[in-house]
């Protein structure tokens, strides 16, 4: 659940529902974070497939 919170959190920032000081658009390191651990989770999940599809092409040919 943490994941979805940071998540849904970091949405917010986006679409400005929060306050905003004079620099514009300020993202929190901990967001950032969450972000790219959210990527390479995604990307490695990713990878992980694409190898065991790959792996059951190669047996059918």
């Amino acid at each position: 659940m943490p994941i979805l919170t940071a998540t849904i959190a970091w949405l917010k920032a986006l679409i400005g529902e929060e306050t905003h000081d004079q620099r514009g658009f300020a993202i929190s390191s901990e967001t950032l974070l969450w972000i790219i651990g959210i990527v390479l989770i995604v990307g490695i999940v990713i990878n992980v497939l694409n190898g065991y599809i790959q792996g059951l092409l190669a047996q059918l040919g």
